[in-house]
């Protein structure tokens, strides 16, 4: 498929969007004309503050800071390296438990009252399941108290908790081993800067493991700090402009939660007194006791609120360990945030990580998406990303916001035919058309040459299809 042909066939949906485009442009002619002068940004994280992914800092050390770039990825990145994609995972988690736990498990029972449900609701039976309805169902179940007494725990019943856990065991085992990652992941981990900021929806490892093996410095949490006290605590930029920030708002299968572990010693430790109590929770968990099935340690590193609310996220160090535990998928399911239109109700524990992501979108140099196709079960990732790419076409529009170069709005993913392109393009509709340029072969190697130009943008700009095609 030629990229004259695409361009043709985009050329209607580009002249509507140009219109949005041009009114945008008016508005935010408007806005600037009664825009206040900027005030230098405070670096101070109030307490219970986790920092935040804002691009904007101090302005006398914005010299230091630029260029920098955000990168959203969805789950067509992970798969040139074999991972599956959202709609296989239903059938491979119940093949996995199949072969693991037999085919009577908590998940296996509730996935036959789930289709004894759309049978009575809608008359038909779903076939194959749609794992964003099924795990909308069993997290409505457990959020409204359906099951009584039967409830399991205040973070889930047992059923999405082996959801959750089998789909960790899932990618774990679908993860290419370190010294097989293809190369393009380890092209792409090479041209990450510091203190660029990737985004990705994805549980898998493969950006971690990609990054550890190029030698690139990261961490998964907004900001480190440099102090902290009773009333905050103070952002260390110096250590943040040498790092990539990954954040993974929907949870990693490397991580979970130290909280319930913590409850349940209290617990002991109070309607058993002397110490009993306490030593029966260290010594029975399958996690966190003293014959745990794997090390852990805290997600975040360094100085840190005493409410960090990110503290209580620790990260397993032995997976294959940890997945090959039957017990702990009923008592440390992984974090992870399965794929669920209502998957938000369990969204505080990770909600941290969002803190100022969509704040001051003219900082950025740059924006990519790649294999994203806001999902209906994630509305509100959609929002967060309409707020990002609004505040960077305002930078683009005006000089007067820009802190740095700026370069086109990438969009990548993998369309096989004219319908799936056209829809692309209605979903990012909200992405001005002279700002915007589409891939539609997915993420491959030519992908990472639009991704990582240094070319800064010169309006007006054709929005095209960069392919060899």
């Amino acid at each position: 498929m030629s990229g004259t042909r695409v361009r043709e066939r985009l050329k209607s949906a580009g002249d509507g969007l140009n219109a949005k485009g041009e009114a945008r442009r008016r508005q935010d002619a408007n806005d600037a004309a009664m825009r206040p002068a900027r005030p230098a940004a405070k670096v101070v994280a109030g307490r219970g503050a986790s920092g935040t992914c804002s691009p904007v800092v101090q302005n006398q050390r914005m010299e230091k800071l630029t260029p920098h770039r955000l990168l959203i990825l969805g789950a067509g990145f992970s798969r040139p390296a074999g991972l599956p994609l959202s709609v296989e995972l239903l059938d491979l988690v119940l093949l996995e438990l199949n072969k693991f736990m037999g085919q009577e498990t908590h998940l296996h029972r509730s996935l036959a009252e789930y289709k004894e449900f759309k049978r009575a609701t809608t008359g038909t039976v779903p076939d194959p399941v749609d794992i964003e309805d099924f795990a909308a169902f069993l997290d409505y179940r457990h959020a409204f108290g359906v099951l009584g007494s039967d409830t399991w725990s205040e973070e889930g019943n047992r059923d999405q908790f082996l959801l959750r856990w089998g789909i960790g065991r899932v990618l774990n085992a679908a993860m290419p081993p370190r010294d097989k990652i293809p190369d393009l992941y380890l092209e792409f981990a090479r041209e990450l800067r510091p203190r660029d900021v990737v985004v990705t929806f994805n549980y898998d490892l493969i950006l971690e493991r990609s990054l550890e093996r190029v030698g690139r410095s990261y961490r998964r949490f907004p900001h480190r700090l440099k102090s902290a006290g009773p009333s905050g605590g103070t952002v260390d930029i110096d250590r943040d402009a040498t790092e990539v920030t990954v954040i993974k708002p929907h949870g990693s299968i490397d991580w979970v939660s130290k909280d319930p572990y913590e409850r349940y010693v209290r617990y002991m430790a109070r309607v058993v007194p002397g110490g009993d109590g306490r030593r029966f929770a260290e010594g029975r968990d399958q996690l966190f006791g003293t014959e745990g099935c794997s090390p852990t340690h805290r997600l975040v590193e360094g100085p840190r609120l005493e409410d960090d609310l990110l503290g209580h996220i620790h990260v397993i160090e032995r997976l294959d360990a940890y997945y090959e535990n039957r017990l702990v998928a009923y008592s440390h399911p992984p974090l992870v945030l399965a794929p669920s239109g209502a998957k938000q109700l369990y969204g505080a524990s990770l909600r941290a990580l969002w803190d100022g992501l969509a704040v001051a979108g003219f900082g950025w140099g740059g924006i990519s998406v790649i294999g994203y196709s806001i999902p209906p079960a994630d509305p509100y990732s959609l929002q967060i990303l309409y707020e990002i790419v609004r505040g960077y076409e305002r930078g683009l529009a005006d000089p007067g916001w820009r802190i740095g170069p700026m370069n086109a709005i990438a969009v990548i993913d993998k369309r096989d035919s004219k319908a799936g392109c056209d829809d692309l393009v209605r979903r990012y509709g909200f992405m001005s058309a002279d700002h915007t340029r589409f891939h539609f072969d997915g993420f491959d190697r030519p992908s990472l040459e639009l991704i990582f130009s240094d070319s800064p943008i010169a309006l007006p700009l054709e929005r095209e299809r960069t392919s060899s095609g």
